[in-house]
Formats: structure tokens, C-alpha cells, sequence
């Protein structure tokens, strides 16, 4: 909400009704992105060398779903798929004031990041 300035009474019971019906995912999301946290983690901690560390990543980033049983996958996939249509849902209900104010804030997370990527 903070993203776009503020939503109307309206505005956020639309989102709450497609939150409700969205399928529930979440635990296993949350679970499997904390076992990966914990694995680069350990990559790190164990100074493993950036060879390992980028496969690692690699995988991560690129193939979330190379360990995931094949109900894991259909869970997280009916979840991202859902996650997915409703951003364009709400993107298509916004006021172009809240489009102008959630553009704004994403250029300053890119900016942010691109700070921060910058070695020091």
C-alpha cells in the first residue's frame, strides 16, 4: 500500500477478496526460501569459493524448482501464477496518481540497488 500512497476503502477490499481466494502457498514458499538463505549461509560461512557460490545462485535464481517434488511444484507454480495475475489486477485498478507514486518508489529500490551493488 505504502508503494502506491495509499489505497482507497474500495481499492483495498478488491485486494483482500483476491487475497482470500488466492491459493494458500505461502508456508512452502516462506520454507523453501529460508532453506536456501540457510544454504548460502552455510556457502559462506564455510568461505567456499565463488565458483560455488554463483552455482549455487545460478540455481536459485534461474531454476527454483530443481529439487522440488513434483507437488511442491504445482503448489508454488497455481501460487506464483495467481501472485502474478492479481499485481495486474491491481496495476489495472489503480488511480494514474498511485501509478505515478508506485514508479517513482520502484526507480528508487532500482537506484538503491544499483548503490549498493557498487563495491565500496
Amino acid at each position: 500500500e505504502s508503494l502506491v500512497g495509499g489505497l482507497s476503502d474500495r481499492q483495498l477490499d478488491v485486494i483482500r477478496e483476491m487475497n482470500h481466494k488466492s491459493p494458500f502457498a505461502t508456508a512452502l514458499y516462506f520454507q523453501m526460501r529460508e532453506d536456501n538463505q540457510a544454504r548460502l549461509i552455510e556457502l559462506l560461512r564455510n568461505k567456499k569459493g565463488a565458483g560455488a557460490i554463483g552455482d549455487f545462485l545460478l540455481l536459485w535464481l534461474t531454476a527454483p524448482e530443481a529439487g522440488r517434488s513434483a507437488e511442491e511444484q504445482a503448489t508454488l507454480r497455481a501460487y506464483e501464477h495467481a501472485t502474478d495475475e492479481m499485481i495486474v489486477k491491481v496495476y489495472a485498478m489503480l488511480t494514474e496518481r498511485q501509478r505515478k507514486t508506485l514508479l517513482k518508489n520502484i526507480m528508487k529500490y532500482a537506484d538503491t540497488f544499483q548503490k549498493l551493488s557498487k563495491p565500496q
